[in-house]
Protein backbone atom coordinates (compact mmCIF):
# COMPACT_ATOMS: atom_id res chain seq x y z
CA UNK A 1 0.00 0.00 0.00
CA UNK A 2 1.39 3.42 -0.45
CA UNK A 3 1.77 6.12 1.40
CA UNK A 4 -0.77 8.28 -0.16
CA UNK A 5 -3.40 5.61 0.80
CA UNK A 6 -5.88 6.43 3.83
CA UNK A 7 -9.67 6.10 4.50
CA UNK A 8 -11.81 8.55 5.70
CA UNK A 9 -15.53 8.90 6.72
CA UNK A 10 -16.39 12.19 7.94
CA UNK A 11 -19.00 14.91 8.28
CA UNK A 12 -18.72 18.34 7.27
CA UNK A 13 -21.43 20.97 7.84
CA UNK A 14 -21.55 23.53 5.31
CA UNK A 15 -22.25 27.20 6.71
CA UNK A 16 -22.93 29.11 3.43
CA UNK A 17 -24.61 28.59 0.13
CA UNK A 18 -23.28 26.47 -2.02
CA UNK A 19 -21.32 27.71 -5.66
CA UNK A 20 -22.20 26.47 -9.10
CA UNK A 21 -20.47 27.13 -11.66
CA UNK A 22 -21.94 26.27 -14.91
CA UNK A 23 -19.43 25.96 -17.87
CA UNK A 24 -20.07 27.61 -21.13
CA UNK A 25 -20.94 25.74 -24.59
CA UNK A 26 -20.76 27.44 -27.27
CA UNK A 27 -20.41 25.15 -30.09
CA UNK A 28 -23.46 23.41 -32.60
CA UNK A 29 -26.41 21.50 -31.66
CA UNK A 30 -27.21 18.01 -32.75
CA UNK A 31 -30.20 16.07 -32.78
CA UNK A 32 -30.91 11.95 -32.85
CA UNK A 33 -34.38 10.59 -32.72
CA UNK A 34 -35.72 6.92 -33.25
CA UNK A 35 -37.73 8.82 -35.75
CA UNK A 36 -34.78 10.27 -37.71
CA UNK A 37 -32.56 8.96 -40.55
CA UNK A 38 -28.64 8.60 -40.97
CA UNK A 39 -29.11 9.28 -44.50
CA UNK A 40 -31.36 11.51 -45.25
CA UNK A 41 -31.32 14.05 -42.27
CA UNK A 42 -28.18 16.49 -41.28
CA UNK A 43 -29.46 16.09 -37.79
CA UNK A 44 -29.38 20.05 -37.22
CA UNK A 45 -33.20 19.70 -36.41
CA UNK A 46 -35.70 17.71 -33.88
CA UNK A 47 -38.12 16.76 -36.52
CA UNK A 48 -38.72 13.47 -37.90
CA UNK A 49 -38.16 12.27 -40.96
CA UNK A 50 -41.06 11.16 -42.15
CA UNK A 51 -40.39 8.93 -45.02
CA UNK A 52 -38.62 12.17 -46.44
CA UNK A 53 -40.99 15.32 -45.66
CA UNK A 54 -38.68 16.05 -42.94
CA UNK A 55 -35.29 15.45 -44.76
CA UNK A 56 -32.47 17.20 -44.58
CA UNK A 57 -33.16 19.10 -41.77
CA UNK A 58 -34.07 16.27 -39.34
CA UNK A 59 -32.80 14.27 -36.40
CA UNK A 60 -29.91 11.13 -37.36
CA UNK A 61 -31.60 8.35 -36.10
CA UNK A 62 -28.50 6.51 -34.47
CA UNK A 63 -26.62 7.98 -31.53
CA UNK A 64 -23.00 7.20 -33.39
CA UNK A 65 -24.88 9.01 -36.01
CA UNK A 66 -24.96 12.16 -33.63
CA UNK A 67 -21.49 11.82 -32.33
CA UNK A 68 -19.88 12.09 -35.32
CA UNK A 69 -21.32 15.00 -36.57
CA UNK A 70 -19.60 17.05 -33.37
CA UNK A 71 -16.35 17.95 -34.42
CA UNK A 72 -15.80 20.69 -32.75
CA UNK A 73 -15.04 21.51 -29.08
CA UNK A 74 -18.39 22.59 -27.15
CA UNK A 75 -20.77 20.52 -29.52
CA UNK A 76 -23.83 19.41 -27.89
CA UNK A 77 -25.82 15.92 -28.72
CA UNK A 78 -29.17 15.97 -27.91
CA UNK A 79 -30.90 12.31 -27.89
CA UNK A 80 -34.98 11.76 -27.69
CA UNK A 81 -36.35 9.90 -25.70
CA UNK A 82 -36.80 5.81 -25.92
CA UNK A 83 -34.87 2.71 -25.90
CA UNK A 84 -31.65 2.51 -28.37
CA UNK A 85 -30.90 -0.89 -29.59
CA UNK A 86 -28.76 -2.43 -32.11
CA UNK A 87 -25.50 -0.90 -34.34
CA UNK A 88 -24.60 2.61 -34.17
CA UNK A 89 -26.42 2.76 -30.72
CA UNK A 90 -23.68 0.40 -28.74
CA UNK A 91 -20.20 0.19 -28.41
CA UNK A 92 -20.37 4.44 -28.93
CA UNK A 93 -17.11 6.22 -29.55
CA UNK A 94 -16.32 9.79 -29.21
CA UNK A 95 -15.10 11.83 -32.10
CA UNK A 96 -11.38 12.32 -32.31
CA UNK A 97 -9.44 15.34 -32.97
CA UNK A 98 -7.56 13.39 -36.12
CA UNK A 99 -10.17 13.79 -38.78
CA UNK A 100 -10.49 10.93 -41.02
CA UNK A 101 -13.76 8.44 -41.47
CA UNK A 102 -15.40 8.52 -37.68
CA UNK A 103 -14.89 7.45 -35.00
CA UNK A 104 -11.47 7.88 -35.94
CA UNK A 105 -9.09 5.82 -34.20
CA UNK A 106 -6.24 9.07 -34.03
CA UNK A 107 -6.53 12.29 -31.87
CA UNK A 108 -8.08 13.26 -28.72
CA UNK A 109 -11.53 13.32 -28.03
CA UNK A 110 -13.56 15.86 -28.66
CA UNK A 111 -14.91 17.92 -25.68
CA UNK A 112 -18.63 17.57 -26.50
CA UNK A 113 -21.93 16.60 -24.60
CA UNK A 114 -24.08 13.74 -25.38
CA UNK A 115 -27.26 14.51 -23.46
CA UNK A 116 -30.78 12.92 -23.23
CA UNK A 117 -33.70 15.61 -23.76
CA UNK A 118 -34.68 15.27 -20.38
CA UNK A 119 -30.84 14.56 -18.56
CA UNK A 120 -32.64 14.11 -14.99
CA UNK A 121 -35.07 11.17 -15.67
CA UNK A 122 -32.13 9.01 -17.48
CA UNK A 123 -34.92 6.27 -17.67
CA UNK A 124 -36.62 7.75 -20.55
CA UNK A 125 -33.41 7.73 -22.43
CA UNK A 126 -32.01 3.74 -22.76
CA UNK A 127 -29.04 2.54 -24.13
CA UNK A 128 -29.62 -1.44 -24.71
CA UNK A 129 -26.83 -3.07 -25.57
CA UNK A 130 -28.61 -6.23 -25.90
CA UNK A 131 -24.87 -8.10 -24.84
CA UNK A 132 -25.94 -11.63 -24.21
CA UNK A 133 -28.67 -12.76 -21.53
CA UNK A 134 -27.47 -15.53 -18.72
CA UNK A 135 -27.80 -18.52 -20.93
CA UNK A 136 -26.21 -16.43 -24.36
CA UNK A 137 -22.38 -16.77 -26.16
CA UNK A 138 -21.35 -13.73 -24.06
CA UNK A 139 -21.82 -15.26 -20.20
CA UNK A 140 -20.34 -18.98 -21.70
CA UNK A 141 -17.14 -17.39 -22.54
CA UNK A 142 -18.24 -16.90 -26.52
CA UNK A 143 -17.38 -12.74 -28.57
CA UNK A 144 -20.63 -12.60 -30.96
CA UNK A 145 -22.71 -10.98 -28.29
CA UNK A 146 -19.83 -8.77 -26.76
CA UNK A 147 -21.14 -5.08 -26.30
CA UNK A 148 -21.18 -2.14 -24.30
CA UNK A 149 -22.36 1.07 -24.14
CA UNK A 150 -19.17 3.47 -24.55
CA UNK A 151 -15.59 3.02 -24.78
CA UNK A 152 -13.47 5.90 -23.84
CA UNK A 153 -10.31 4.18 -25.05
CA UNK A 154 -6.43 5.79 -24.92
CA UNK A 155 -7.68 8.78 -26.32
CA UNK A 156 -6.97 11.44 -23.55
CA UNK A 157 -10.67 12.65 -23.22
CA UNK A 158 -11.20 15.20 -20.87
CA UNK A 159 -14.06 16.12 -18.52
CA UNK A 160 -15.82 18.24 -21.10
CA UNK A 161 -16.88 14.92 -22.68
CA UNK A 162 -19.62 14.46 -21.05
CA UNK A 163 -22.66 12.06 -21.44
CA UNK A 164 -25.19 12.73 -19.14
CA UNK A 165 -28.72 11.53 -18.81
CA UNK A 166 -28.99 7.51 -19.86
CA UNK A 167 -30.21 4.28 -19.00
CA UNK A 168 -26.69 1.93 -19.80
CA UNK A 169 -27.93 -1.94 -19.49
CA UNK A 170 -27.57 -5.45 -20.75
CA UNK A 171 -24.04 -4.97 -21.77
CA UNK A 172 -21.40 -7.84 -21.35
CA UNK A 173 -17.72 -8.43 -22.19
CA UNK A 174 -15.61 -11.31 -22.34
CA UNK A 175 -12.24 -10.81 -23.87
CA UNK A 176 -8.76 -12.16 -23.50
CA UNK A 177 -7.35 -8.64 -24.06
CA UNK A 178 -6.29 -7.92 -20.40
CA UNK A 179 -6.96 -4.45 -21.28
CA UNK A 180 -10.00 -4.20 -22.84
CA UNK A 181 -12.03 -7.11 -21.13
CA UNK A 182 -13.24 -4.78 -18.00
CA UNK A 183 -16.08 -2.25 -18.30
CA UNK A 184 -19.67 -4.55 -19.29
CA UNK A 185 -21.55 -1.09 -19.75
CA UNK A 186 -18.44 2.01 -20.07
CA UNK A 187 -14.91 1.53 -20.23
CA UNK A 188 -12.78 4.34 -19.46
CA UNK A 189 -9.01 3.36 -20.11
CA UNK A 190 -6.21 6.33 -20.10
CA UNK A 191 -9.27 8.87 -20.37
CA UNK A 192 -11.40 11.04 -18.37
CA UNK A 193 -14.69 11.73 -19.15
CA UNK A 194 -17.73 12.90 -17.31
CA UNK A 195 -20.50 10.31 -17.07
CA UNK A 196 -23.23 12.30 -15.00
CA UNK A 197 -26.57 11.24 -14.62
CA UNK A 198 -27.01 8.40 -15.30
CA UNK A 199 -28.24 4.38 -14.42
CA UNK A 200 -26.12 1.37 -14.85
CA UNK A 201 -28.11 -1.82 -14.95
CA UNK A 202 -27.77 -5.27 -15.46
CA UNK A 203 -24.19 -4.69 -17.23
CA UNK A 204 -21.40 -7.37 -17.17
CA UNK A 205 -17.87 -8.43 -17.25
CA UNK A 206 -15.00 -10.01 -15.92
CA UNK A 207 -13.85 -6.91 -13.83
CA UNK A 208 -16.28 -4.04 -13.46
CA UNK A 209 -19.29 -5.25 -14.47
CA UNK A 210 -20.61 -2.10 -14.87
CA UNK A 211 -17.91 0.31 -15.42
CA UNK A 212 -14.06 -0.15 -15.07
CA UNK A 213 -11.67 2.75 -15.01
CA UNK A 214 -7.68 1.56 -15.85
CA UNK A 215 -4.77 3.43 -16.70
CA UNK A 216 -1.44 1.65 -16.69
CA UNK A 217 1.29 4.36 -17.96
CA UNK A 218 2.80 5.93 -14.71
CA UNK A 219 4.57 8.48 -16.46
CA UNK A 220 0.96 10.43 -17.41
CA UNK A 221 0.03 13.10 -15.47
CA UNK A 222 -2.91 11.32 -14.08
CA UNK A 223 -6.34 10.91 -15.85
CA UNK A 224 -9.23 12.15 -13.66
CA UNK A 225 -12.68 10.92 -14.52
CA UNK A 226 -15.59 12.12 -12.91
CA UNK A 227 -18.84 9.82 -12.21
CA UNK A 228 -21.29 11.84 -10.51
CA UNK A 229 -25.25 11.53 -10.06
CA UNK A 230 -25.36 8.06 -11.05
CA UNK A 231 -26.94 4.77 -10.34
CA UNK A 232 -25.45 1.31 -10.56
CA UNK A 233 -27.21 -2.00 -9.77
CA UNK A 234 -27.50 -5.66 -10.18
CA UNK A 235 -24.07 -5.60 -12.28
CA UNK A 236 -21.64 -8.53 -11.85
CA UNK A 237 -18.28 -10.18 -13.10
CA UNK A 238 -18.89 -13.23 -14.96
CA UNK A 239 -15.66 -15.23 -14.02
CA UNK A 240 -14.18 -17.03 -10.49
CA UNK A 241 -11.85 -14.50 -8.83
CA UNK A 242 -13.61 -11.62 -10.23
CA UNK A 243 -13.05 -7.88 -9.36
CA UNK A 244 -15.86 -4.67 -9.18
CA UNK A 245 -19.17 -6.19 -9.55
CA UNK A 246 -20.20 -2.41 -10.02
CA UNK A 247 -16.99 -0.50 -10.47
CA UNK A 248 -13.41 -1.69 -11.23
CA UNK A 249 -10.72 1.42 -11.05
CA UNK A 250 -6.94 0.09 -11.28
CA UNK A 251 -3.48 1.48 -12.29
CA UNK A 252 -2.89 5.05 -12.64
CA UNK A 253 -6.16 6.93 -12.90
CA UNK A 254 -7.38 8.65 -9.78
CA UNK A 255 -11.49 9.19 -11.16
CA UNK A 256 -13.96 11.10 -8.50
CA UNK A 257 -17.30 9.37 -8.21
CA UNK A 258 -19.45 11.43 -6.08
CA UNK A 259 -23.25 11.33 -4.75
CA UNK A 260 -23.77 8.05 -6.48
CA UNK A 261 -26.15 5.01 -5.17
CA UNK A 262 -24.30 1.58 -5.92
CA UNK A 263 -26.06 -1.25 -5.07
CA UNK A 264 -27.47 -5.00 -5.87
CA UNK A 265 -23.99 -5.58 -7.24
CA UNK A 266 -21.84 -8.97 -6.62
CA UNK A 267 -18.50 -10.31 -7.93
CA UNK A 268 -19.37 -13.98 -8.76
CA UNK A 269 -17.40 -17.44 -9.21
CA UNK A 270 -20.01 -18.56 -12.60
CA UNK A 271 -20.92 -17.32 -15.45
CA UNK A 272 -24.28 -18.35 -15.06
CA UNK A 273 -27.53 -16.95 -13.38
CA UNK A 274 -26.43 -15.32 -9.76
CA UNK A 275 -29.12 -12.96 -7.71
CA UNK A 276 -26.87 -9.85 -6.59
CA UNK A 277 -29.81 -8.34 -5.28
CA UNK A 278 -30.47 -11.76 -2.93
CA UNK A 279 -31.06 -10.94 0.66
CA UNK A 280 -28.86 -13.80 1.91
CA UNK A 281 -25.28 -14.44 0.76
CA UNK A 282 -25.39 -15.78 -2.80
CA UNK A 283 -23.52 -19.05 -3.07
CA UNK A 284 -22.46 -18.38 -6.41
CA UNK A 285 -20.19 -15.10 -4.95
CA UNK A 286 -16.61 -15.22 -5.06
CA UNK A 287 -14.00 -12.51 -5.46
CA UNK A 288 -13.04 -8.82 -4.53
CA UNK A 289 -14.98 -5.63 -4.30
CA UNK A 290 -19.20 -6.18 -4.92
CA UNK A 291 -19.77 -2.81 -5.27
CA UNK A 292 -16.36 -1.38 -5.94
CA UNK A 293 -12.74 -2.27 -6.39
CA UNK A 294 -10.29 0.27 -5.33
CA UNK A 295 -6.88 -1.34 -6.60
CA UNK A 296 -3.39 -0.08 -7.09
CA UNK A 297 -3.24 3.50 -7.85
CA UNK A 298 -3.16 6.82 -5.55
CA UNK A 299 -5.78 9.22 -4.74
CA UNK A 300 -9.37 7.48 -6.52
CA UNK A 301 -11.97 8.97 -4.23
CA UNK A 302 -15.46 8.50 -3.71
CA UNK A 303 -17.49 10.99 -2.03
CA UNK A 304 -20.70 12.96 -1.24
CA UNK A 305 -22.50 15.90 -0.46
CA UNK A 306 -24.07 16.73 2.96
CA UNK A 307 -26.68 18.70 1.26
CA UNK A 308 -27.19 15.90 -0.87
CA UNK A 309 -27.66 12.16 -0.38
CA UNK A 310 -24.36 11.22 -0.02
CA UNK A 311 -23.13 8.39 -2.05
CA UNK A 312 -24.71 4.92 -0.70
CA UNK A 313 -23.02 1.86 -0.97
CA UNK A 314 -25.64 -1.23 -0.52
CA UNK A 315 -26.77 -4.79 -0.66
CA UNK A 316 -23.48 -5.83 -2.93
CA UNK A 317 -21.62 -8.81 -2.47
CA UNK A 318 -18.46 -10.57 -2.78
CA UNK A 319 -15.92 -12.95 -1.57
CA UNK A 320 -13.88 -10.21 -0.09
CA UNK A 321 -14.93 -6.56 0.29
CA UNK A 322 -18.64 -6.95 0.15
CA UNK A 323 -19.21 -3.20 -0.16
CA UNK A 324 -15.78 -1.82 -1.46
CA UNK A 325 -12.48 -3.61 -1.68
CA UNK A 326 -9.76 -0.97 -0.66
CA UNK A 327 -6.24 -1.43 -2.07
CA UNK A 328 -5.18 2.65 -2.35
CA UNK A 329 -8.56 4.92 -2.00
CA UNK A 330 -10.25 7.97 0.10
CA UNK A 331 -13.86 7.90 0.80
CA UNK A 332 -15.69 10.48 2.41
CA UNK A 333 -19.71 10.86 3.05
CA UNK A 334 -20.45 7.57 2.28
CA UNK A 335 -23.03 5.32 3.60
CA UNK A 336 -22.52 1.50 3.74
CA UNK A 337 -25.76 -0.82 3.88
CA UNK A 338 -25.71 -4.19 4.10
CA UNK A 339 -22.40 -5.56 2.57
CA UNK A 340 -22.10 -9.12 2.09
CA UNK A 341 -18.62 -11.10 2.46
CA UNK A 342 -18.08 -14.79 1.91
Amino acid sequence: MTNCSWLRACVVLIVFGPLFLMEARAGTLYYVDNCGDDTACNGTMSACYNGGAGAPNCAKKTIQAGLCLATSDGDTVTVAEGTYTGSDNRDLVFPKSGGGACPSSTGTARAITLQCETPDHPELCVIDCEGGDETGLCDSGGSTAEHRGFRFYDDSATNGSVVDGFTIKNGCIWNDDPNIDKGGGILIFESAPTIRNCILEDNRAPAGGAIALVGTDPFDPGWLPVIEECTIQNSRTVQSGGMGGGIYVNGHIDPLVKNCLITDNCTTNTASACDCSASTLPTCVSGQGGGIYWGVGCDPQIEGSVTENGSIIQHNAAGEGGGVFVIDAKLDFCYFLLPHAA
